[in-house]
C-alpha cells in the first residue's frame, strides 16, 4: 500500500470517529416531543419538566385569575374613586367651615389681645401690690421666727413637764396599787370581824372617788367602787361632771347604794340636778 492509500485509510478512520461522535450527540440531545407536550405532574423530575400542554393550561388558569383580579381591582378603583370624590367634597365643606372658624378665632384673638393689654396693666399694678405684700411677708416671717423660738422654748418646758408628769404618774400608779392592796386587806379584816360577830365602828364612809360605768332608764347607776373601797349598802355618793375649769365642773345629783360588790356597786338616784352619763365622777365627799 502506498502513501496515498494509508492517508485515505486514516481519513476514513477519522471520519468514522467524527460521524460516530455526531451520532452519539444527536442521540443524547434527542427530545421526545410527545412527552415534552403531554408529560403529567406525577412524572416530572430532574430534566423532566411538566408537559407544555399542562403548562399552557396552568398559564391560562393563571391568566383567568389575573383577569379576575384585574376586574376586581378596577371595581375597587372605581369605588375608591367615588369615595375619594365624596371625601374631597366633605373636606372642601370642612375647609370652608374651618375658614369661617378661623375668621371667628382671629376676631376673638384681636379681642383677647386687647384684654391682654388690660391684663398687663393690671399685672403691673398687682406687681406693685405684691412688692408691698412681700415686705409684709418678710416682716411676718421675722415674727414667725420669733414665735418659733418661743415655741421651741415652750416645747422644752413641755418635755420637762412631761417628764414630771411621767414621774408623778408612776408615783400615782404605785399609790393606787398600794391603796388596792390596803383595801384588799381591809376587806379581809372586815370579813374576819363579821365572821367573829364584831362591828367595825366608824362615823361614815371613807373618802373615795370613782367613775360612773353605766346608767339605767329606771334611775339606777353602776359605779366603779365596791366594798373593797370601804362602801356598803345605803352609802350615799355625790355625782358630778368635771369641766375644763373648776367653774365649769357641774353637780349632777346624789345616789344611794342598793347593791354592793367587791369592785362595783349599783346605786339609785335620790337627787337629780342634771343628766347622769357614763364617765361622770362619784365621790363620798366633795
Amino acid at each position: 500500500m502506498n502513501l496515498v492509500g494509508k492517508i485515505l485509510v486514516v481519513l476514513v478512520f477519522v471520519m468514522s470517529l467524527v460521524f460516530m461522535t455526531m451520532a452519539l450527540a444527536v442521540h443524547a440531545t434527542h427530545t421526545n416531543w410527545r412527552d415534552a407536550v403531554l408529560r403529567p405532574q406525577d412524572q416530572t423530575g430532574p430534566g423532566k419538566p411538566l408537559g407544555l400542554q399542562h403548562q399552557l393550561a396552568a398559564a391560562k388558569a393563571r391568566e383567568q385569575e389575573l383577569q379576575a383580579e384585574r376586574n376586581r381591582l378596577e371595581t375597587d378603583y372605581e369605588q375608591a374613586k367615588r369615595e375619594w370624590a365624596m371625601r374631597l367634597a366633605q373636606l372642601e365643606t370642612r375647609a370652608a367651615e374651618l375658614k369661617a372658624e378661623l375668621e371667628k378665632e382671629q376676631q376673638q384673638l384681636a379681642a383677647a389681645t386687647n384684654n391682654l393689654r388690660d391684663a398687663v396693666a393690671q399685672m403691673q399694678a398687682a406687681q406693685t401690690k405684691s412688692e408691698k405684700i412681700q415686705a409684709e411677708v418678710e416682716m411676718l416671717r421675722q415674727q414667725v421666727d420669733t414665735i418659733r423660738m418661743q415655741r421651741d422654748e415652750n416645747l422644752k418646758k413641755v418635755v420637762e413637764l412631761g417628764d414630771q408628769l411621767a414621774d408623778l404618774t408612776g408615783k400615782k400608779d404605785r399609790l393606787e396599787a398600794r391603796n388596792a392592796q390596803l383595801a384588799n386587806e381591809l376587806s379581809k379584816y372586815r370579813l374576819a370581824l363579821t365572821n367573829a360577830g364584831l362591828q367595825l365602828d366608824r362615823t361614815g364612809p371613807p373618802p373615795v372617788k370613782g367613775v360612773v360605768l353605766k346608767t339605767d332608764p329606771d334611775g339606777y347607776v353602776t359605779i366603779s367602787l365596791g366594798f373593797d373601797d370601804g362602801l356598803e349598802k345605803n352609802t350615799e355618793l355625790d355625782v358630778y361632771r368635771i369641766g375644763a375649769t373648776e367653774a365649769a365642773t357641774k353637780y349632777l345629783g346624789r345616789i344611794r347604794l342598793v347593791e354592793v360588790h367587791a369592785d362595783r356597786a349599783i346605786g339609785q338616784v335620790i337627787r337629780r340636778e342634771g343628766v347622769i352619763q357614763p364617765y361622770d365622777r362619784v365621790a363620798t365627799k366633795l
